[in-house]
């Protein structure tokens, strides 16, 4: 697989603490009327072998456009305790799944783009791409 120029095997995960060759995705419980833990959602995608975009709305500010979306985070597994604090409970819960880049990008993820409101006017993204920009 090609990206920016070099080949995925060349690209040097092991020679710096900040790059990894996967992604994480860290399950949250849900607030609505049936309830469902953090280990309950981490149990449904390990049963259903899918991981479910939240839909625009349901996360106020983050997703935009009409598609739904997940995050997949791209943390050195030693910076993870970092993440998963007290203040971040109500975002994420220790518990998850780790997939390969390879895999994820061969699956259609993408890296987001972090703009605000007004860059996205600017920029002209268009409608199929919206899912995604994330608001800092």
């Amino acid at each position: 697989m090609e990206m920016a120029g070099k080949e995925f095997e060349e690209l040097h995960f092991t020679e710096r603490p900040d790059l990894t060759p996967y992604l994480i995705h860290l399950t949250r419980g849900t607030e609505a009327e049936d309830d469902h833990s953090a280990l309950d959602n981490l149990i449904s995608i390990l049963e259903d072998g899918e991981i479910w975009g939240s839909e625009p709305g349901q996360a106020p500010g983050y997703i935009k456009g009409k598609r739904p979306a997940a995050c997949l985070m791209d943390v050195p597994f030693a910076a993870l305790k970092h993440v998963c604090t007290e203040a971040n409970a109500g975002r994420y819960a220790p518990y998850g799944v780790v997939v390969s880049k390879r895999w994820a990008y061969n699956h259609g993820a993408r890296p987001v783009l972090y703009l605000s409101d007004e860059e996205v006017e600017r920029l002209c993204i268009r409608d199929g791409e919206l899912w995604r920009v994330v608001r800092l």
